[in-house]
């Protein structure tokens, strides 16, 4: 996994942070390469939606140093084609099925897709029900794709990314984003808060490596027969209070 600081909504984008998407693109695509003896042909992207209006000016830097770190790779070689798709989370649109014998509304099932009528007819965007809450009410995610150069269907696009939410190991059930997503917003907010904020009531013994300080913020290493089996590259803005403050954006390979 890979952490990149992102922009504040209101400042420009900057060159540093140009490059280092640039960076750790090539990074990932290398560590593919290593482990299939070939280089990818196809890359999925799925970024969270920022909200704040910027997210045209985020997307057109990031796609340029995606570019650049294809150019950098491939050469003269065919480039590989993208699939970039917007995952909005926070949104006010609800559905609900009507049951005419109890007259009551009730959630919509797991896997219920919304593609016609309510969403735009220009380009491929959907709504996905892919969890059933333990309660509440039911909350799709909004998906739109901005490119498909690999020439997904709308039916393929749901479908990966339904299949996307069955992949958590900690979990028997379905969740609600797909798992690189919920890798970036969940897990990776939890270690960034964890590593800005200082515990009061531990008292830090350099000498002892079971209360290791360094130790405690990254965690333990990953069984080596898992690593680099999934590769998810996640752009974070820095954060030192709460989980809402962060943003992500998310490759799959």
């Amino acid at each position: 996994m890979r952490l990149l600081k992102q922009v504040e909504p209101k400042q420009k984008i900057s060159y540093s942070i140009t490059k280092d998407v640039q960076i750790y693109v090539g990074e990932l695509i290398r560590e593919f390469s290593q482990h299939n003896l070939r280089l990818p042909n196809k890359l999925v992207f799925y970024q969270v939606d920022l909200g704040n209006g910027s997210f045209q000016t985020v997307l057109d830097h990031e796609l340029k140093a995606i570019e650049g770190a294809f150019q950098e790779l491939y050469g003269r070689n065919q480039v590989p084609r993208i699939c970039f798709i917007l995952v909005k989370r926070h949104h006010n649109t609800h559905f609900f099925t009507w049951d005419k014998i109890s007259t009551q509304a009730k959630n919509i099932p797991p896997g219920t897709v919304i593609d016609t009528d309510i969403v735009s007819p220009n380009g491929l965007n959907f709504y996905l029900n892919s969890d059933a809450p333990i309660r509440g009410t039911a909350k799709p995610m909004f998906y739109q794709v901005l490119r498909n150069e690999i020439g997904f269907t709308s039916n393929e696009i749901q479908l990966l990314t339904r299949y996307l939410c069955h992949n958590d190991p900690q979990c028997t059930k379905t969740i609600a984003v797909p798992l690189p997503i919920y890798y970036a917003t969940d897990h990776v907010a939890y270690y960034i808060n964890d590593y800005n904020s200082e515990p009061k009531d531990v008292l830090w013994n350099t000498n002892d490596n079971k209360f290791n300080k360094n130790q405690n913020r990254h965690g333990e290493q990953i069984n080596l027969d898992l690593e680099s089996t999934m590769y998810i590259m996640t752009s974070a803005r820095e954060s030192t209070n709460t989980l809402q403050d962060i943003i992500y954006d998310e490759l799959t390979l």
